[in-house]
């Protein structure tokens, strides 16, 4: 209080003036000490919020994209039970090989129609409508299954599409009045990665090699593209589909 243990202990009077000025300086004290600590729980709280409208933004981002925007895509998957249903399992038992595509809707379509296309030597030679599943009447499915499966052997194709409304099987004659297929070579190429559905137009999904002399890979956008002029394979048949709306 501005004086001293001994000045205390004499017994000596305070002024009056004394004790207020440090009365003063204490309350000043105070305050001050009051407001920064009010300052920095200020500082804490906005960091805080702005925290949660950090987060609350982003949850509302994913959830946007997510659930809120339509999710349509088709994608190629491995061959599984998971993927495939036990009886298209069994339709395809014996195939050289198998290539199955999942594509997923929110949205609903009418139709669904299924495309071949051959190539000989780098030249087109046909296109025909493999099939087309209408779902006008009993409503479009949100996820199904495509299967494409050779058999070399059978100079053939087997080609299946399976969902919750419908399903469509048909076998598809390749190489035909082609001899010596013992001496001819086979490889294939499909979509590599997940694409968004395009409604009223083709999407590439396979294409099937055959050679005597051996092949030139292709990327399938190529093929899509009906760019083969480079590339003089001897057979090749090219699959796609395309879903309207």
């Amino acid at each position: 209080m501005g004086i001293s243990i001994n000045e205390f202990l004499a017994g000596e009077d305070l002024r009056k003036e004394q004790i207020e000025e440090k009365a003063e300086i204490n309350l000043l004290q105070i305050a001050k000490d009051s407001k920064k600590k009010q300052k920095s729980l200020q500082n804490i709280i906005w960091f805080l919020v702005f925290l949660i409208i950090l987060l609350s933004g982003t949850l509302g981002v994913v959830f946007y994209w997510k659930v809120r925007l339509p999710q349509n895509y088709i994608e190629a998957v491995s061959i599984s039970r998971k993927n495939i249903e036990m009886q298209t399992a069994e339709r395809i038992y014996g195939a050289d090989e198998a290539f199955s595509f999942r594509y997923k809707m929110t949205d609903k379509f009418k139709s669904l129609t299924f495309y071949i296309t051959e190539y000989q030597v780098g030249k087109k030679i046909s296109k025909s409508k493999i099939g087309t599943i209408d779902y006008e009447k009993f409503g479009s499915p949100k996820e199904g299954i495509i299967v494409v499966a050779p058999y070399f052997e059978k100079a053939m194709v087997r080609f299946i599409e399976m969902d919750e409304k419908a399903k469509f099987i048909t076998e598809l004659p390749v190489l035909q009045d082609v001899e010596a297929r013992s001496l001819i070579e086979y490889s294939a190429v499909q979509m590599e990665e997940k694409q968004d559905i395009q409604y009223g137009k083709e999407q590439p999904l396979i294409a099937l090699f055959y050679g005597k002399d051996g092949m030139n890979a292709i990327p399938i956008q190529d093929i899509s593209s009906g760019d083969l002029y480079f590339f003089e394979n001897d057979y090749i048949y090219y699959f796609s589909v395309e879903f309207h709306k």
